[in-house]
């Protein structure tokens, strides 16, 4: 596929081998969290039509990604997936 052909290279990225999957599968948290804040960036969030090319299940394993990162209860939930977790693992361990 041709990034010319008028494809948005955000669909390409997202779609090439869900990297929320392969990060997860890894134990790779960090990097993991770090695509997942880049595309929750509000210049890449105003690409309405580019988000609406993405497949469904790249959309709900990154709805996943977001779950996981959620702040509230002071990231309760990824606390909980820490702890989970059988070593080795690269944790997010802040800025």
């Amino acid at each position: 596929m041709s990034l010319t052909c008028g494809i948005p290279i955000l669909v390409v990225i997202i779609d090439l081998d869900l990297p929320f999957q392969r990060c997860r599968a890894l134990n790779n948290l960090s990097t993991m969290i770090a695509i997942t804040s880049g595309l929750n960036t509000p210049p890449i969030r105003r690409l309405k039509r580019t988000w609406e090319q993405v497949n469904q299940r790249a959309i709900s394993q990154f709805a996943a990604c977001e779950l996981t990162i959620d702040s509230s209860k002071t990231f309760a939930k990824y606390r909980h997936l820490m702890s989970s977790i059988e070593p080795p693992c690269v944790p997010f361990i802040g800025k």
